[in-house]
């Protein structure tokens, strides 16, 4: 069999353009740190890295929720917190209409503190994290209570008509 010129560089082309493919691959590797650019380059360890990222993803993921989590619960403790001022302050009220020496005038007053301390609580219960209503339940995309402190259904905030 005879081996011709052409034959010869033919193959020696061919070899060395795989060589520059190898080493442009490596070139690759070390200027990235990645060992696999693209799934073809290993397949086994591309789905390695496939199911890793899978992982990764869901990582991430429940981090945010945890994030959301946390920015509820801290928002309800200072809720909850105010509105065990409020009435702390709603008691010493109560104590102070129920005394002897109020007499009409204080206890209106004092019923205008109560109607404004009823308002701050209103304001407390339609307080928002986020898009959502901390204290609607299943309907957080409406304000639980109504502001105007008048009747609504369910009836959670009701008062009367202002005392002059």
């Amino acid at each position: 069999m005879r081996v011709s010129n052409a034959l010869v560089t033919r193959s020696i082309q061919g070899r060395l353009m795989s060589a520059q493919r190898a080493l442009l691959d490596a070139q690759e590797r070390a200027t990235t740190g990645k060992k696999v650019a693209v799934l073809s380059d290993d397949p086994t360890a591309g789905s390695t890295i496939m199911q890793l990222n899978g992982g990764l993803r869901g990582i991430e993921q429940y981090a945010r929720n945890v994030g959301a989590v946390k920015a509820k619960l801290e928002a309800e403790d200072t809720a909850l917190q105010q509105l065990s001022d409020i009435l702390g302050r709603v008691r010493e009220l109560a104590t102070a209409a129920n005394s002897s020496n109020t007499d009409g005038p204080a206890k209106r007053a004092l019923g205008l503190e109560v109607r404004q301390l009823m308002r701050q609580v209103v304001n407390i219960g339609n307080t928002k994290v986020g898009d959502e209503f901390l204290f609607g339940g299943h309907a957080a995309d409406r304000p639980p209570f109504d502001p105007q402190l008048e009747a609504q259904d369910p009836p959670f905030a009701v008062l009367g008509p202002a005392v002059p």
